[in-house]
């Protein structure tokens, strides 16, 4: 039989984690902004740009058929929407970081 015994902690070990890191509460924040701002940049441009997006795919529609084709077409309009949203955000974040340095 094996006893063990918990370490006897000291008072700067049990401080919670706003008094030991202040400015985590502002990555927080901004990281949340950035994600914000790059999701409505990327629905903006994406809804604005969709009429294009129907255009370029339109030539394609007699090389598939339409059952395959109207269920895979949401899916790629996803991915294009998700890549734009992935983008913008990273676009915001390098932004603020050479705006703060």
């Amino acid at each position: 039989m094996v006893c063990m015994s918990t370490p006897i902690k000291t008072e700067t070990q049990t401080q919670s984690a706003s008094k030991r890191d202040v400015g985590s509460g502002d990555t927080a924040v901004w990281r949340v902004l950035e994600a914000i701002t790059g999701a409505l940049a990327a629905v903006t441009i994406f809804a604005l740009s969709l009429p294009i997006f129907v255009e370029l795919v339109s030539p394609f529609y007699p090389l598939l058929s339409t059952d395959v084709f109207v269920s895979m077409y949401p899916m790629g309009l996803l991915f294009v929407l998700l890549f734009m949203w992935l983008f913008f955000w990273a676009a915001t974040a390098i932004s603020r970081e050479w705006a703060s340095s």
